[in-house]
């Protein structure tokens, strides 16, 4: 199974060591989602198991929904809560919301959880 996270190098930096825990391949994204980027998500659609969403990306008011739209695929949001936008968010139909403002430990911790709720039940055997 394979992990989207879809946020800055510096995001995915600090949640990428926290999803191979649970040895899941990861799938790291950032920025506009065309032509290259695109066409690498569509291809590993089948495969990804759980989306990690930076709310601060330009794209995801577009990806968000698009995930949404499949039901299969868990969708953990980070959010900055003094600059989210709760009625969009409200909208998306996440799994879970983990604050990006949150201490490093605090949001570990956070991640941590939301994760191992999300994964699929025979990977949690190994987490």
């Amino acid at each position: 199974m394979k992990a989207l996270v879809y946020g800055k190098s510096m995001v995915a930096d600090r949640i990428s060591p926290l999803v191979r825990e649970a040895d899941v391949e990861i799938l790291t994204i950032s920025g506009e989602i065309i032509g290259v980027k695109r066409n690498c998500l569509l291809r590993n659609l089948p495969d990804l198991g759980l989306a990690i969403l930076d709310t601060n990306e330009k794209s995801v008011t577009s990806l968000c929904p698009f995930l949404s739209r499949l039901k299969y695929i868990p969708i953990i949001l980070l959010v900055n809560n003094d600059a989210a936008d709760w009625a969009w968010l409200g909208d998306c139909e996440a799994s879970a919301y983990v604050s990006l403002e949150t201490g490093k430990e605090e949001f570990v911790s956070r991640l941590k959880v939301a994760i191992k709720n999300y994964l699929p039940k025979p990977l949690l055997v190994k987490v």
